[in-house]
């Protein structure tokens, strides 16, 4: 009796190995985790000092749509909700330690406060300086009885004209040219015409009272090193510096990209791709490289661009000819 049940129980056992073996071969692979979703912050600008544009990108994997504060010490400089841009730029006024708050709509348990160094400026020359009208630095900076923020997109062309004619120091800075010029400042803006003449005079470049208008014409001055004051639209002037090597399209300076998207008709800014040679028309001050989303004045800081030769001939250019330096 005791070898029937051994044998029973063998067989038993032989049978449910047998039942488990394609239980066990279809059992899921269940995957790894994945790591917690985070929002990253990345200080762009290697080096920030005050007066210089300092940059920082947002990431996250949950959301593309952020809250953000910008503070220095107990002092909040800019705030803004349910924005979707994340590249941030501003010009420190002041060094020390600032903090940006970023928080994830619909993940505040991510929020991120980011802390970063500003350091004092030192007196190296930085170069061009791509003015951004918009960016908070110029919100309080008188302008005869405006603001450049608000009223000085001819200044700021003015200030980049002189930059590429090669002048430098202070007196070419924005604030200085809009205390010199306060009194070109009429009721519907600058009177363009009458302090780019006077401009000439001050620092010995040369222009003309009248505007260019053909393609041929504004082509000639350009490959001549001359560059061009504009309205780029009604109520805003920009600047125009180079020329496409196939002579179609213009190289723009332009303080203020939100006003130029805002009210420009016809055409598009576009974008050089360098790797094809293709103008790419861009749907957004941001589509341009370099420009920032700025929180001081939630608006869009400074641009370089391309648009046609032939929209700008419309428009009618006013010269700003090399001459001899005062």
């Amino acid at each position: 009796m005791s070898g029937y049940r051994k044998w029973v129980r063998r067989l038993l056992s032989a049978l449910l190995a047998l039942f488990m073996l394609p239980t066990l071969s279809v059992l899921p692979v269940l995957p790894a985790l994945p790591a917690r979703a985070e929002t990253a912050v990345t200080l762009e600008t290697q080096d920030p000092c005050v007066g210089r544009k300092t940059v920082l990108t947002v990431a996250s994997d949950r959301t593309d749509c952020f809250s953000y504060v910008l503070m220095h010490g107990a002092k909040t400089l800019g705030s803004a909700d349910e924005v979707k841009e994340s590249r941030l730029g501003f010009v420190p006024q002041e060094e020390g330690e600032y903090l940006l708050r970023v928080i994830p709509q619909g993940h505040e348990e991510e929020t991120v406060h980011f802390v970063f160094t500003v350091r004092a400026a030192d007196d190296e020359e930085p170069g061009f300086v791509l003015y951004g009208q918009k960016d908070g630095t110029w919100a309080h900076v008188p302008y005869g009885s405006s603001t450049l923020a608000y009223s000085g997109c001819a200044i700021f062309a003015l200030s980049h004209a002189l930059q590429r004619l090669g002048y430098t120091g202070e007196d070419i800075a924005p604030a200085a040219l809009a205390e010199r010029y306060r009194s070109y400042l009429g009721i519907n803006g600058t009177r363009n015409g009458a302090m780019i003449a006077r401009a000439a005079k001050d620092f010995g470049f040369r222009t003309k009272s009248t505007l260019y208008t053909t393609p041929g014409g504004i082509r000639k001055k350009l490959t001549e090193g001359c560059v061009f004051s504009f309205g780029i639209v009604d109520q805003h002037i920009a600047l125009a510096d180079g020329l496409s090597e196939d002579g179609t399209m213009c190289h723009i300076v332009d303080s203020s990209p939100s006003s130029t998207f805002r009210y420009i008709t016809g055409v598009s800014p576009s974008v050089l791709d360098e790797k094809t040679g293709e103008y790419i028309p861009a749907g957004k001050p941001t589509d341009i490289p370099g420009v920032c989303y700025c929180l001081l004045s939630n608006d869009y800081d400074g641009a370089e661009y391309w648009l046609p030769i032939t929209y700008l001939a419309g428009r009618g250019l006013r010269l700003i000819e090399p001459g001899k330096k005062k």
